[in-house]
């Protein structure tokens, strides 16, 4: 059937009622949920070993009758003892009572219909070989679907542990994702210090080894050519040193253009733009004064560096 021993079922179960009588029922079949059925397998067959040896018909009826009385005393002392209400023993309310010859079996209730009926009264179950055989598959059964339902349960609780370890798997996998990022962009800044840009470390060493330094071992050339033929700034500093070169160049171009080219332009195009009608129409009509002074108001003040300055504008003799 599958069951095994001292697992599913227990043989000569030794039990301690509670007025201090042992009980000794032959075979405690377990059942899910902690309950059992007890099967007991006392059944005295003497009787009926007459039944099947006698030669005449007197004898045969006189030991059937002996078999089915001494079958029916025994359903009654079964009972009596109530295996079921032992301590420990979370039985069901009824006892099987196994009849181990299957011909002595059908004997009985063939001769006797009512004496299934009498044990069933008594809580008590008779089965043969062939009936216990089919109880005992249909406890392997539950057996079956409760280690089937634990399971059950028990994938379901680990696909959840699964689950949730998965959850902390990846982020922790994230985590080691970023910090190699950020150990390639350490790596890669570090590097680029190494060998490129005028100033970086391995041209300062390659210098101070023809300065005289005296060394066991040398850089790889390559390395080396890269680094002494790289001319470009130090990484990090080309635009600090291009900010830190605008405000200083721009002012000092736009301050020295302006006044030099705003005086030399003025004193040479304004009499060549006025012509000389124009200028005696206009003065003409003005006092002495203005006329000087006009000159003097209109032209720039004259640069320090001209060698000499530029005549007044005004008509021939004015003064």
């Amino acid at each position: 059937s599958g069951m095994r021993k001292g697992h599913e079922y227990q043989v000569q179960d030794t039990r301690t009622r509670e007025d201090g009588r042992r009980a000794l029922p032959d075979v405690v079949i377990h059942l899910p949920e902690g309950r059992c059925l007890v099967v007991d397998a006392k059944v005295s067959l003497v009787a009926y070993e007459r039944f099947a040896s006698a030669q005449q018909d007197d004898d045969r009826a006189a030991a059937l009758r002996a078999h089915l009385d001494s079958l029916r005393a025994h359903l009654r002392g079964l009972s009596e003892k109530r295996y079921q209400d032992l301590p420990g023993v979370r039985s069901l309310d009824f006892v099987l009572a196994f009849v181990p010859v299957e011909p002595a079996f059908i004997a009985a209730v063939t001769h006797d219909g009512t004496i299934f009926d009498e044990a069933w009264q008594r809580n008590v179950l008779l089965v043969s070989p062939s009936t216990l055989m089919f109880v005992v598959r249909t406890v392997a059964h539950l057996w079956r679907q409760e280690a089937q339902t634990r399971n059950a349960q028990e994938i379901a609780k680990r696909g959840a542990e699964l689950y949730d370890k998965l959850c902390s798997f990846v982020g922790d996998l994230q985590q080691v994702g970023d910090r190699l990022r950020q150990a390639r962009e350490a790596y890669e800044q570090a590097e680029s210090r190494l060998h490129l840009g005028k100033g970086n470390a391995i041209r300062q060493a390659e210098m101070l080894r023809e300065l005289g330094v005296k060394t066991a071992k040398r850089l790889p050339e390559a390395l080396v050519a890269a680094a002494l033929d790289d001319e470009r700034p130090d990484p990090g500093t080309q635009g600090a040193a291009t900010s830190a070169a605008m405000p200083t160049a721009m002012p000092t171009a736009i301050h020295t253009a302006i006044p030099t080219a705003i005086p030399e332009a003025l004193p040479t195009s304004i009499p060549e733009a006025i012509p000389a009608s124009t200028a005696a129409h206009t003065l003409a009509g003005m006092p002495a004064s203005a006329a000087v002074a006009t000159p003097a108001a209109i032209l720039p003040p004259v640069p320090a560096t001209d060698p000499a300055p530029h005549a007044p504008i005004g008509p021939a003799g004015a003064t």
